[in-house]
């Protein structure tokens, strides 16, 4: 399968092809030409914040042992500065500590002696419950542990469980916030990768 490249639909970012075609589309611009099959997948497969050109070769084939022979584009390809690579650790490492924070806040929570549900589905049950009470919970009101147990509980009680889960989560989220702001200060991607949960 043979690729053409194209110059001017490389330098379009509105092209979504990055300026490549198959060799018989008709819509392939003027100035494209013929790039080989490896230098085409190098080129699509570079690491992100790399970038590529092709040099056109001067005339489109070649004449040898008086066949005549496709001559393909030269590939040069431009490694990602340091400054972009430390940008993609940062984003790597912060998607890291992000979700480690996310699995540490849906953690069951200690309360009453029993262990309760804290996940985000949870959350939003417990809250609409303590609204709903409006200051009294109803008599023989129960709430569910983790085990399916019901854990007989007063008004009180409940806001204790959200405040439980509340307490928990409040130094979880200002860890998070301290780890990320450590990332974008680290300046190598080692410092980067060595700021962890």
């Amino acid at each position: 399968m043979n690729v053409l490249y194209s110059p001017s639909a490389h330098a379009n970012t509105t092209v979504p092809n990055k300026g490549f075609y198959f060799a018989t589309d008709v819509n392939a611009p003027a100035d494209a030409f013929l790039v080989s099959d490896a230098d085409h997948m190098t080129a699509v497969n570079l690491p992100h914040g790399s970038s590529y050109s092709f040099t056109a070769p001067t005339s489109p084939f070649t004449e040898v042992e008086g066949e005549q022979v496709a001559v393909y584009a030269v590939l040069t390809t431009t490694a990602p500065s340091e400054d972009v690579l430390i940008k993609q650790a940062q984003e790597n490492q912060t998607a890291l500590i992000t979700a480690a924070y996310l699995a540490a806040i849906n953690e069951p929570v200690e309360y009453m002696g029993t262990t309760f549900n804290a996940d985000q589905t949870s959350l939003t049950t417990l809250n609409n419950a303590v609204a709903a009470a409006m200051g009294n919970a109803p008599p023989g009101f129960a709430w569910y542990d983790t085990k399916d147990n019901a854990v007989p509980m007063t008004f009180s009680q409940l806001q204790g469980l959200a405040s439980a889960i509340f307490l928990r989560t409040q130094p979880l989220f200002v860890h998070k916030q301290t780890q990320k702001a450590a990332i974008f200060r680290a300046s190598s991607i080692a410092a980067v990768q060595a700021i962890n949960w």
